[in-house]
C-alpha cells in the first residue's frame, strides 16, 4: 500500500513532523494494516548523497543511473533478503516478489550478488555474503524531477508504527558537507604482481591455443593501506561527477565496510516485459586531446583482436536474450562508448520478454557475460577459480534492484571495496589470442586510473580533491 501524505513539495527538515503527525493520526484511527505500507513525503530538491552522509545508520545504499533518471539514498531495512552463497538466482528474486509483487508493485529491493554460485563469502566479503538484497526502511528516491522520502514498514502493527517513530527521531535531515582529513598512504600491494600476472597470461594464451577456451577474463586487486581511514561516500561524489554515462553505487552493508563503483556496463533493464542489454568490451584509454583520442577509437575500432574480443560478448548476449525474448533487436554498427578516462566497444540490445520469463532466469542466462568472466561462459569459471589469486567476491558481479514490476542490474567493475583504512581496486583483462601481458597489464592499470588519480597515487591529484576525501598523498 503507497500513501502519498502531501500534495506539495515541503523542505527535508520539515519531514519528521509532517510524518510524525500523520503516524499518530493512523494510531488513532485503529485502521486494518495491510501487508506493506510506504509513506511518501514530496519533497523540494535536496541532494539525497549529502543527506546520507549525514547519517549515523550503519547500513545505507546509493545508486545513481543518470540515464534512467533515478537517484536513491537509502538506510536501514524494513525487509532483507540474504544468504551465504547463491545456489539459485530464481529462488531468491522468488523470496524478494513476496512484497514486491501485489503487496507493493512498487518496491524495489537494493542489492546484489556474488560472482560465483555456490561458494560462501569470507574474509573481506564475508559482510556481503552470496547475495544481499534490502528494502529499505527509509529512502529519498529522485525520479526525473520528482524527489520524494518514503519509510516502509512490513506487517505493521500498532507497536510497528511506534518503533518506526522511534526510528525517525534518530534520522538527520539536514544536509552535511563531506569532511576534511588528512590520512597517508601507507603501502600499496598488486595480487597478482607483476611476475606473476605473466604466468598468469601464458598459461592462459597456452589453453586458448589449444582450443580449449577462446577468451579469459582474468583479474587483479591492487591493496592500498592507509593510516587512516577514507570516506566512501565522498569518493562516489567525485566519481559521480566526471563518469557521465556510468551507474554510480555504493553498498555498505556495516559500519567500515563499503563496496562502491562507477560501471559503465547495464547487464539488462527490464520495464515491464521489455528488456535492454548491451555488449561492452575492448579498451582504449581517451586521448588528451580531440586528435589523439579519435585516433584512438579508430584504433579500437579497427583491432582485429579488439573486434574479435567484443564479438563474443555480443554473440553470446544475443544467443541468451533469444532464448528469453520473443521479438530482439540489435545494432549491427558496432560504435565506441566514450567515458571519461576509457573507450570500448560498444552494440546495444532491444527485446521482449516471453511471459514466463523472471529476474532469476535472466540473470541465470546472462552473468557472467564474456566480459568478465570469459568463452564459453560457464566453462571458463573453474578456471578463474584455481588460477586467480584473491576471491572476486561482489567484483564483476550483477549489482542493482529489482522489483515486481522493473529492474535494472548492473556489471560491478571499476569498483573498489573499502575496510576500515584499507582499499581494495579491481580490474580485469580479456585474454584471447594475440593479448601481451605487458599491454594487458597497461589495461588493468586504465582501468583502476579514475580511483588512484581520487586516492593521490598518480601524482595528478589536487589539493581540493585530497582534502574533499580526506586523503593525502603525503
Amino acid at each position: 500500500m503507497f500513501e502519498k501524505i502531501n500534495s506539495s513539495p515541503i523542505e527535508l527538515t520539515h519531514v519528521k513532523d509532517t510524518l510524525l503527525r500523520h503516524l499518530n493520526q493512523r494510531l488513532a484511527r485503529k485502521d486494518n494494516y495491510p501487508p506493506v505500507i510506504r509513506f511518501a513525503i514530496s519533497l523540494k530538491n535536496v541532494n539525497a548523497l549529502a543527506w546520507l552522509r549525514n547519517q549515523s545508520a550503519k547500513q545505507k545504499f546509493y545508486w545513481f543511473d543518470k540515464n534512467a533518471g533515478m537517484e536513491v539514498a537509502a538506510i536501514g531495512a524494513a525487509d532483507k533478503v540474504s544468504g551465504l552463497e547463491i545456489s539459485d538466482y530464481a529462488r531468491v528474486v522468488q523470496r524478494i516478489l513476496k512484497y514486491s509483487s501485489d503487496d507493493c508493485s512498487k518496491c524495489r529491493y537494493y542489492g546484489g550478488f556474488s560472482f560465483y554460485k555456490n561458494i560462501p563469502m569470507r574474509d573481506e566479503w564475508e559482510a556481503f555474503g552470496g547475495y544481499q538484497f534490502i528494502l529499505p526502511r527509509f529512502e529519498i528516491i529522485r525520479n526525473g524531477e520528482s524527489d520524494f522520502f518514503i519509510c516502509t514498514m512490513v506487517h505493521p502493527d500498532d507497536d510497528e508504527i511506534i518503533q518506526l517513530a522511534r526510528e525517525l527521531e534518530q534520522i538527520s535531515l539536514t544536509d552535511a558537507n563531506f569532511p576534511v582529513e588528512q590520512p597517508l598512504i601507507d603501502k600499496m600491494d598488486n595480487l597478482p604482481d607483476k611476475i606473476q600476472w605473466q604466468g598468469m597470461i601464458n598459461n592462459a594464451l597456452k589453453q586458448i591455443r589449444n582450443d580449449e577456451y577462446d577468451k579469459i577474463v582474468l583479474a587483479r586487486r591492487v591493496e592500498y593501506n592507509l593510516l587512516s581511514q577514507s570516506d566512501p561516500l565522498a569518493m562516489i561524489s567525485l566519481l559521480r561527477r566526471t563518469n557521465h554515462h556510468t551507474v554510480s553505487f555504493c553498498f555498505q552493508p556495516k559500519e567500515d565496510t563499503t563496496f562502491i563503483g562507477v560501471t559503465p556496463e547495464i547487464l539488462y533493464r527490464r520495464i515491464g516485459r521489455e528488456i535492454l542489454s548491451e555488449a561492452v568490451a575492448g579498451t582504449r584509454p581517451r586521448g588528451k586531446n580531440k586528435e589523439e583520442n579519435d585516433a584512438l577509437a579508430n584504433e579500437l575500432l579497427t583491432s582485429e583482436k579488439e573486434l574479435r574480443e567484443h564479438d563474443f560478448v555480443a554473440r553470446s548476449l544475443k544467443r541468451n536474450l533469444r532464448r528469453l525474448c520473443t521479438e530482439l533487436s540489435s545494432s549491427d554498427k558496432v560504435t565506441v562508448l566514450k567515458l571519461s578516462q576509457l573507450q570500448h566497444l560498444y552494440v546495444p540490445f532491444r527485446g521482449t520478454l516471453q511471459a514466463h520469463v523472471t529476474d532469476g532466469e535472466i540473470l541465470e542466462s546472462l552473468h557472467p557475460t564474456p566480459a568478465v568472466g570469459g568463452f564459453p561462459e560457464k566453462s571458463v569459471l573453474p578456471i578463474l577459480k584455481d588460477v586467480e589469486p584473491f576471491n572476486r567476491g561482489w567484483y564483476a558481479a550483477p549489482v542493482g534492484w529489482t522489483g515486481a514490476d522493473s529492474a535494472t542490474f548492473a556489471v560491478a567493475i571499476r569498483s573498489a571495496l573499502i575496510l576500515k583504512n584499507k582499499i581494495y581496486l579491481y580490474s580485469g583483462a580479456g585474454i584471447v589470442d594475440g593479448s601481451s601481458h605487458e599491454k594487458e597489464w597497461d589495461e588493468l592499470e586504465n582501468k583502476i586510473a579514475l580511483y588512484k588519480k581520487l586516492l593521490g597515487v598518480d601524482g595528478k591529484q589536487t589539493k581540493q580533491h585530497q582534502q574533499l576525501l580526506g586523503i593525502s598523498a603525503g
